[in-house]
């Protein structure tokens, strides 16, 4: 948390025009100490006590519905705690709204800095930037798939006026992607995606393999409730892996279904990467592609 309170303090944006709410939610350790001595550093710091949880209601979830309705301005702006946003990260995201902008999708990529320098760490901050590079991709065609709360922003007006999480707020997840796309299903507002490289906020992967089993556990508790389209188009994507996994094992038995695996992982291949270079130039400074022999 110091470190995410040091990246609030170097923003380029004018302090006097932001303003900084911290939810603490039930921390059992220095949390709220560190926040209320970062208050005296910062005179437009609000802090929002959480004492108790609602049933059938996310934690997190009715953390941010608080803070956003505590928050004097229109343009809200989260991130995590575990966030390292760069100097420029408001700076950016503000630069993105025009007057029918309801939403800014922003680049929130894996660390690779040590603890997070390892082979595993830098294959799931590969597959982050697969996810940052499908989501600008999906923006862009007006059909955003998925985002990250890390780097995210809307207007306060909207969420209000569609009711906030609405019935989504039964699930543990999806304060950021549900929330997306119930904003683009119940409004007229543009939804777009930030691609400076300034405005990316990195955030720490998972530490360990279970951590990330737990982590992804997590995250497919909401796909349920994704729109029907949504549920559609991954639902394919999960079909083509199960049809490459299920050839490559009939190849073993059978050999001469060889040919077809080949040119199945030739095509894969080869539209991935006419996708990917180019995103690369867009959201990325590390040569995370170099990975991408392992997980193909």
């Amino acid at each position: 948390i110091p470190r995410l309170f040091r990246s609030l303090l170097s923003q380029s944006y004018p302090a006097e025009l932001t303003e900084i709410i911290l939810i603490d939610d039930r921390s059992n350790d220095r949390t709220l100490s560190l926040m209320k001595r970062f208050t005296k550093k910062q005179s437009n710091v609000t802090i929002i006590k959480i004492d108790n949880t609602l049933p059938d209601t996310s934690p997190k979830k009715r953390a941010i519905r608080e803070a956003v309705q505590k928050a004097q301005h229109d343009i809200i702006i989260t991130t995590d705690a575990d966030a390292i946003p760069g100097k420029d990260w408001i700076k950016g995201i503000v630069s993105c709204y025009s007057e029918n902008t309801g939403m800014v999708l922003g680049y929130a990529p894996y660390s690779t800095n040590s603890p997070f320098n390892t082979l595993f760490h830098k294959i799931l901050a590969l597959e982050y930037f697969v996810m940052g590079s499908v989501t600008a991709a999906t923006t862009g065609l007006g059909f955003p798939l998925t985002c990250n709360g890390a780097n995210l922003s809307y207007r306060k007006k909207i969420f209000n006026d569609m009711g906030g999480f609405g019935d989504s707020i039964k699930w543990m997840s999806g304060d950021d992607d549900l929330l997306m796309h119930r904003i683009r299903r119940k409004s007229n507002a543009e939804i777009v995606y930030s691609p400076l490289k300034s405005s990316a906020v990195f955030n720490d992967p998972p530490l360990s393999f279970r951590s990330f089993i737990r982590q992804r556990i997590r995250f497919s508790s909401k796909h349920i409730a994704y729109p029907l389209k949504t549920k559609l188009f991954l639902s394919l994507i999960y079909l083509f892996y199960l049809f490459l996994a299920g050839l490559i094992m009939t190849t073993f038995f059978l050999p001469k279904f060889l040919p077809l695996l080949v040119i199945s992982l030739f095509i894969k291949i080869f539209f991935e990467m006419r996708f990917l270079l180019p995103a690369k130039k867009l959201l990325e400074t590390r040569e995370l592609l170099r990975f991408y022999p392992l997980v193909i």
